[in-house]
């Protein structure tokens, strides 16, 4: 299997075709490839953080079907201007492994105005 459709299967590639257009999905694929054949000691996530390539290739290995539509729903939500959307996008990916947990808590709470 090559790269792309390593990173096809680990997202759930035609499961997302069906819940959103193919252009956007794509493009989120496209960026995953990027990262996991990056050969530079470092990648830039945000204006400001500089992470070992190795670490970004880690967090990037771990997103799944449920990362990629939060990053989808966060696109849709944006009211703000994005100047560099590869960048924005780049760092969605590079946070949603981290947030994606406490994202689902925080909108269940304010949905139904408790805790779990």
């Amino acid at each position: 299997m090559d790269e792309r459709e390593k990173i096809r299967h680990q997202i759930e590639y035609d499961w997302l075709r069906q819940q959103y257009r193919q252009e956007p999905v794509d493009e989120l694929v496209e960026i995953m490839l990027e990262v996991a054949m990056n050969r530079s000691p470092s990648i830039r996530i945000g204006r400001d953080a500089e992470y070992p390539t190795a670490y970004v290739q880690e967090r990037f290995s771990k997103i799944t079907a449920m990362h990629i539509a939060r990053v989808m729903e966060g696109i849709a939500d944006n009211r703000t201007q994005v100047r560099n959307t590869r960048a924005y996008l780049l760092a969605s990916l590079f946070n949603s492994v981290s947030t994606l947990d406490n994202q689902c808590t925080m909108q269940y709470n304010y949905d139904f105005g408790g805790s779990w």
